[in-house]
């Protein structure tokens, strides 16, 4: 009887804890062009581009999203702060993640918000990545990342992708 009391306890505990992960995720998107700050100065995507360079060029995107900038599609040029991650080569939701303990973690997954100015990289660890569509030519997604109080990126983005 104690037996039963015990695994039905713990059955609930975990019940509650997934049920409390669905109402409550880590993440919150907001229906609009993708804005935020960095190190508390405003900060709105205006352009950006996507790369399959690398050794896993297949199997990752690497993708740089731009406020001021030169050029256009694949020949952007980040003129000041800008945002940049890696995602999988596929659409899907990817919970932002940081093991500090390992750096090498396969399930590690940050967006970076670069401070041009005080050339600083703030590791946005708290939030999702969703790619909702990739073609032949575009890749489009929504971000929800926070690093600080006054270091974060909400909304949505399409960008070139660039081979």
């Amino acid at each position: 009887m104690k037996k039963n009391f015990l695994l039905l306890s713990m059955l609930s505990v975990a019940a509650f804890s997934c049920k409390d992960d669905i109402e409550n995720p880590a993440y919150n998107f907001k229906d609009q062009n993708l804005t935020g700050k960095i190190d508390n100065a405003d900060w709105a995507y205006q352009a950006g581009y996507a790369s399959q360079d690398g050794a896993s060029s297949e199997s990752t995107l690497y993708i740089t999203l731009v406020q001021g900038h030169e050029g256009e599609g694949c020949s952007v040029t980040p003129e000041g702060d800008h945002v940049f991650f890696t995602v999988p080569n596929a659409t899907g939701l990817y919970k932002l993640k940081f093991d500090y303990n390992n750096w090498d973690a396969e399930d590690n997954q940050i967006v970076t918000l670069f401070d041009k100015e005080t050339t600083t990289n703030y590791f946005a660890s708290e939030g999702a990545v969703e790619i909702t569509s990739i073609t032949s030519t575009q890749i489009s997604g929504r971000i929800d990342a926070r690093s600080e109080e006054d270091t974060f990126v909400n909304g949505r983005f399409t960008i070139t992708i660039c081979n």
